[in-house]
């Protein structure tokens, strides 16, 4: 974890969430109106109009929910964090020590925003991630796998999707 009261941690911390930002905007927006299009392209030209129509209803959904729930809510808590960090390096040398404690006190609660906040994802998750439990099987609750003989392999040769009629002609 980062000392943010230590000014090159600062530094760093705000560039590594500047690069996180930057990632997320690559790729839930420009990468990602690229493939759209890219799509869209191809099903205009193979005259697919349901592919275009229906996936173009999708990837507008996901994009408006890609803006709503990642890109906007974390440039605001981006921004608001650099605004306060911005309020505690301007504090002078000479600044009372319950100023600093209220400037340290602001960039913790902004960190933890900037770091926790899912943008209310996490009820989502929530409701999603029982599904996903790896859990292991009763042998009570499965039923057995059955035998292979080699009779049903014989069997199988003499069906008619094998040609089973001409080789009993040919008997």
């Amino acid at each position: 974890m980062l000392d943010l009261s230590n000014p090159k941690k600062l530094k760093q911390f705000k560039r590594l969430n500047l690069f996180a930002l930057t990632t997320m905007v690559w790729t839930r927006a420009f990468h990602w109106v690229y493939l759209c299009f890219d799509l869209y392209y191809t099903w205009y030209l193979e005259k697919a109009w349901s592919f275009l129509i229906v996936g173009g209803f999708l990837s507008m959904l996901f994009t408006m929910f890609s803006y709503a729930c990642c890109i906007k809510p974390y440039y605001k808590k981006w921004k608001k964090f650099l605004n306060v960090s911005a309020e505690h390096e301007q504090l002078s040398e000479d600044a009372s020590p319950a100023m600093k404690r209220e400037s340290v006190l602001k960039l913790d609660e902004a960190v933890a925003d900037l770091l926790a906040g899912d943008g209310g994802m996490s009820e989502l998750v929530e409701l999603v991630e029982p599904i996903f439990i790896k859990r292991r099987t009763s042998r009570r609750q499965s039923m057995p796998l059955p035998s292979r003989k080699r009779g049903s392999l014989v069997m199988l040769q003499h069906s008619k999707s094998f040609g089973g009629d001409a080789i009993k002609k040919d008997l």
